[in-house]
């Protein structure tokens, strides 16, 4: 769960573009499965069509990752990044209130008192 805030922090500041650029791809697996594990299947969705169309256009962004492109180049070639920036947004409130849900339901979870 606590790797979801990379990617919550990552796509709503600039897309999952920069999710991707900035190097934090390693944790997607362990995102959906917290996706998985909080009953956010929207979320898991929004999040495995991103990786899926990163994958597809893996040689793109290594261009942008290497400096031989600009980010705006691939916005314009990836044009679903955007859509799935916003599907990620409009999603976002509810995503937050099955967090919150989840973790009032499990405080043992995320809190020790002695």
């Amino acid at each position: 769960l606590y790797f979801f805030w990379y990617l919550d922090g990552q796509v709503v500041n600039g897309g999952f573009m920069q999710f991707f650029l900035n190097g934090y791809l390693i944790y997607s697996q362990s995102i959906l499965t917290g996706l998985e594990l909080v009953g956010d299947p929207t979320s898991a969705k929004i999040l495995q069509d991103a990786l899926d169309d990163c994958w597809k256009h893996k040689g793109e962004f290594e261009l942008v990752a290497a400096g031989k492109e600009e980010w705006s180049w691939l916005r314009e070639r990836l044009p679903e990044m955007g859509r799935l920036d916003d599907a990620y947004l409009e999603h976002h409130d509810r995503a937050m209130a099955l967090f919150e849900l989840y973790i009032r339901s499990h405080p043992e979870k995320f809190v020790c008192i002695q």
